[in-house]
């Protein structure tokens, strides 16, 4: 299984991924290391669009197939936007992919992004990405990412 963690950038996604896959053991990937300079560039430029998420998108699903090879389980932390992205996901892994949105609340997402260090992505692309954001209209798991006590035995139950 993939277990696919979306969301807005700094919400925690790829710390959940890489939380998870420590427990279960087993690898997980970043969708930022997917990202070429280019797309980078046009991230910060806000002209990032459809066609180059889409071939990011390409890169990883790539690069998955390769790891199943060898790999029961993997996760990955990618927003995935639009519906488009979260489709061709789905499609790509038929029955094989978990799509887990992560949320938490606005005060403690604003926190995280201000805390991070040397990320391309700020708070001040936040509210344009906000924008763009398509209501999730494909079967996913939600996952509070939050510091509850619990975090551990929530993250065990999505596999």
């Amino acid at each position: 299984m993939i277990y696919w963690f979306f969301g807005y950038p700094g919400i925690g996604k790829d710390y959940c991924a890489s939380h998870l896959a420590r427990i279960g053991h087993f690898p997980h990937i970043d969708a930022d290391d997917f990202l070429t300079d280019e797309d980078r560039e046009k991230l910060l430029n806000k002209s990032f669009s459809v066609e180059d998420r889409l071939l990011k998108l390409g890169r990883i699903i790539q690069h998955l197939k390769q790891m199943q090879k060898h790999h029961e389980n993997i996760a990955v932390a990618d927003s995935l936007p639009d519906n488009v992205s979260r489709g061709l996901i789905i499609n790509s892994f038929s029955g094989k992919v978990k799509l887990i949105l992560v949320t938490t609340d606005d005060r403690t997402h604003i926190k995280r992004i201000s805390n991070r260090k040397k990320h391309f992505f700020t708070i001040d692309l936040l509210e344009d990405y906000k924008k763009k954001w398509e209501k999730v209209n494909v079967v996913h798991a939600e996952f509070v990412n939050n510091d509850s006590n619990d975090f551990d035995e929530r993250l065990r139950k999505l596999f």
